[in-house]
Parts: C-alpha cells; sequence; structure tokens
C-alpha cells in the first residue's frame, strides 16, 4: 500500500487499516515535531495520540485530501 491508496481507503471505506498505514508512515516525524512544540516526551506522546485520533474522526467528512501529514501537521500543531 502507498499513501494515495491509504487516503483513498480512509476517505471511501474509513478503513482502520489505511488509516494504521498512514500513523505508521508518520507517527515518528509527528512525535519530533510534539517533541520540538510541547519539549516533553510524555505530552508529545499524548499530542500525538490525540491529533491521530481527530484525524481519523476527520476524514469521513473530507473529499480529496491529496497528502496526508501537511493536513494532519495542522491538527497536530493546533
Amino acid at each position: 500500500m502507498n499513501e494515495s491508496a491509504a487516503i483513498k481507503r480512509c476517505l471511501n471505506d474509513r478503513d482502520p487499516l489505511g488509516f494504521e498505514f498512514l500513523v505508521r508512515q508518520y507517527r515518528r516525524e509527528a512525535y519530533y515535531h510534539a517533541m520540538g512544540f510541547l519539549g516533553d516526551r510524555s505530552e508529545a506522546e499524548d499530542a500525538c495520540q490525540e491529533s491521530f485520533a481527530k484525524a481519523y474522526a476527520a476524514m469521513p467528512r473530507l473529499r480529496k485530501l491529496p497528502a496526508f501529514y501537511p493536513w494532519f501537521y495542522q491538527i497536530l500543531k493546533n
């Protein structure tokens, strides 16, 4: 599976396997960005978990998503 296929599976079918692929693909990058924002391991882990959960809940409302991480980064940053 690639990112485009995973996004398509999430948007069209709310397929958890598609989202799992995206989490595995970007969890490390998200963690390091969260560490940069928060400076604390535990808070960064919590922020990542909450942000991935919010992203999963929001994906069915999207019509299309060209790339996952730029959109997800906005959720993480907020």
